[in-house]
């Protein structure tokens, strides 16, 4: 009956870390990156990718437990939490610390059989990728505590993802791809500032009213910059590739636009800004899978 209970318990558990959204987000600069090799080297291989996407979910899993496991009082902040409240963290900790160990474990072996087999500069980028996800909600750093979270979540799930499936798939890294990974770099950092942005409200409410109105100004000018170095990265990428495909990202100018006149129109309107992330968020997906037809199709013209 216990063993029963324990598995039912690992399920639920499990059930609770695939958040589609969040996987899709996650799975985006890879897909990006796969294409963009496949554009410049004309390679792809659907093994190596199997294995990145497994890698990284497998740290993703294994991080969000392993903080479920040592901040059970802030988990409840989380997208989460909702199944992990029901199977309480206090009195499961044995559970949560074996599954967290389970699922890093099997993340770090996959990334040592990648360096060893497939492409040792690998672990140049994914060293760094590593620690930035694990210290990015643990301590000692709990990077996103210290004003360094936009920032470290942008490299992570920009850059750093895309390159290093760019590396795997080609073996080989340049300055074009370190462009093209930035627009996701950007809009990535724009959908976690949005994310916040209602809590920095909320820890200033009953301050100098001029304090306030100075944070919601500072938020949407960053809020905008972000956007407009989105696309001035896009234009840098269609320079290099020089090709009016890759045009086709920028087919989201609607919804920034959206985007950017509701966050002017509603900067202390909570329920409103948090259909602003919504919007962030599909702005992010939509650019990822436009630039990644766009490497593919570039390719497929070109050759013809």
């Amino acid at each position: 009956m216990k063993k029963k209970e324990s598995v039912l318990k690992i399920l639920k558990i499990i059930s609770a870390l695939i958040n589609i959204n969040k996987l899709i987000i996650i799975t985006i600069p890879m897909i990006v990156g796969a294409a963009i090799a496949f554009n410049l080297h004309g390679v792809f291989s659907l093994s190596r990718f199997f294995l990145t996407v497994i890698a990284v979910y497998m740290l993703e899993f294994g991080r969000n437990l392993l903080f479920a496991f040592l901040n059970e009082d802030e988990f409840d902040l989380y997208n989460y939490s909702r199944v992990f409240k029901n199977i309480n963290i206090k009195k499961n900790k044995k559970l949560y610390r074996i599954l967290a160990i389970s699922f890093l474990s099997l993340g770090f072996l996959i990334n040592a059989i990648i360096v060893i087999f497939i492409e040792f500069k690998l672990i140049w980028i994914g060293t760094p990728l590593i620690l930035l996800a694990i210290f990015y909600t643990l301590p000692p750093l709990k990077l996103n505590c210290r004003g360094l979270g936009e920032i470290t979540f942008g490299t992570l799930f920009g850059p750093l993802i895309l390159l290093a499936t760019f590396l795997i798939q080609a073996n080989t890294l340049s300055l074009p791809v370190i462009i093209i990974s930035l627009p996701l770099g950007f809009l990535i950092t724009n959908v976690l500032w949005i994310e916040k942005y209602p809590s920095f409200y909320f820890k200033v409410k009953g301050e100098d009213m001029n304090f306030i109105e100075l944070l919601q100004q500072n938020g949407i000018i960053i809020y905008i910059s972000l956007f407009v170095a989105n696309y001035a990265a896009l234009a840098l990428i269609m320079a290099i590739f020089n090709h009016l495909i890759w045009l086709l990202p920028f087919i989201s100018l609607p919804l920034v636009w959206k985007a950017v006149g509701s966050i002017k129109k509603y900067s202390n309107n909570i329920p409103e800004l948090m259909r602003v992330n919504g919007k962030t968020i599909q702005i992010y997906k939509l650019t990822g899978i436009t630039m990644a037809i766009s490497a593919v199709l570039d390719r497929i013209i070109n050759i013809h």
